[in-house]
């Protein structure tokens, strides 16, 4: 179905792109089952829950990295490379001045550790700083910078790289556990820096200009707006369940959390290469109704996919896990409902027209209004019963699903406002 797609060959780019990261995260996956395999569940819960600030870390650039994923692929569609590569340039900057602060205050917080004796969390804490300076640019920066055939087509190879890496490197955590757990974590980092930077295909170099960022801003915030609110719903949760549920509750969780990375990994990949794409059509004057277009057999595709696999893999998780990791067991029946959240958000690939084509008020608050639905119903939930991890990603799904259904209602009313302008 979406191999008739016929946007400059968009359709076999979308199939190759998606099928090579769905390979990286499927080796990311069994990564992450054999490093809980190897450790107790409050081990993991421990250092994954300090990390959980990462997810918080990106609300530091304000919007202005996401004006850059904006600007940048509508500026090389119209093709005015001086603005691309000041823009480039730009982002670069601010990535570094946040790895920079971020990373210090960790570092600060790894030697209090250590004067008070707290060996253990002073290396989660040092492991942590470096992962801060890098989290931005290797997550957020590098990544935007490829829009065409071409690079992401190299982008998917280097991501194999990385995936590879991540795989060999469990060997730390079977040699020296928990403490081998933050050496790979160090290890996975410089080595996802190190291809990403070496073979980026802008060569930027940190330039900071007010005018430049002013623009960035200017564009960015309405984007950074939008998109931030699913991944701090996200971060609440997990802060949430850290801290009502504790360092077992969350070891626990790993098993939804290696299901959800691996189930999204597809709407991300897919989003990634649809994004640039009508960012660029819409810079050479291509009209809102076209721009839905782009998205529609994608979507139909990937549901349909995650949809099926869904429902297989709720039969196929409990003897996976039963057999391969008996001490997460009690963790399957919410990596179970987790593995629809995938196909809930799958449905929402077409809403990246609301950022082409800076209309994002009305997408802002279907997403606010379903990541408040989601958040009371956890909230009352616990409240008026005991704690559960079910009740997760079952706020998630019925969020993701109020936020789609409203974002349609404002997309239909967006198209007949400006589709004919």
């Amino acid at each position: 179905m979406i191999s008739n797609i016929r946007i400059g060959g968009f359709g076999k780019l979308l199939i190759g792109f998606a099928g090579s990261q769905l390979v990286v995260k499927l080796i990311t996956m069994v990564s992450g089952f054999l490093v809980v395999k190897l450790l107790l569940p409050e081990e993991y819960g421990y250092f994954t829950g300090i990390g959980i600030f990462l997810g918080y870390l990106p609300l530091a650039h304000l919007g202005i990295l996401s004006g850059m994923r904006r600007e940048l692929p509508y500026s090389f569609g119209k093709g005015d490379n001086d603005k691309v590569q000041d823009y480039a340039d730009a982002g670069l900057s601010i990535s570094i001045l946040i790895g920079i602060i971020a990373g210090l205050v960790l570092v600060i917080l790894a030697i209090k550790n250590l004067l008070l004796s707290d060996f253990k969390s002073g290396i989660v804490y040092g492991t942590y700083s470096l992962a801060a300076f890098l989290f931005i640019l290797n997550r957020h920066y590098f990544p935007s910078l490829y829009r065409t055939t071409s690079d992401f087509k190299k982008l998917a190879n280097l991501n194999l790289v990385v995936g590879f890496s991540s795989l060999a490197l469990v060997g730390f955590v079977f040699y020296f556990e928990f403490y081998g757990l933050c050496l790979r974590t160090v290890f996975i980092f410089v080595i996802e820096f190190i291809v990403l930077f070496v073979y980026t295909p802008i060569k930027a170099k940190p330039h900071l200009s007010f005018n430049v960022l002013k623009k960035l801003f200017k564009t960015g915030l309405p984007i950074f707006a939008v998109g931030q609110i699913n991944p701090v719903w996200g971060a609440i949760n997990n802060t949430l369940i850290f801290t009502f549920g504790g360092s077992l509750a969350f070891g626990y969780f790993a098993l939804a959390n290696i299901v959800n990375s691996t189930i999204g990994i597809l709407h991300s990949t897919f989003s990634q290469v649809i994004y640039p794409t009508m960012a660029i059509k819409f810079g050479k004057g291509m009209t809102i109704k076209n721009l839905i277009l782009i998205a529609l057999k994608p979507t139909i595709f990937l549901v349909a996919i995650l949809g099926v696999g869904a429902v297989i893999g709720v039969f196929l998780l409990p003897m996976v896990v039963n057999y391969i990791l008996p001490k997460y067991s009690i963790g399957i029946a919410t990596a179970q409902w987790t593995l629809f959240i995938g196909v809930a958000s799958s449905i929402g690939l077409v809403n990246n027209v609301y950022t082409v084509v800076k209309q994002q008020k009305w997408y802002f608050v279907s997403l606010f209004t379903g990541a408040t639905v989601g958040i009371i119903y956890v909230l009352m939930h616990n409240y008026i019963n005991e704690f559960s991890l079910v009740v997760f990603p079952q706020a998630m799904i019925l969020g993701i699903m109020v936020q789609n259904i409203l974002s349609f209602l404002f997309l239909k009313k967006l198209n007949d406002n400006l589709g004919s302008e």
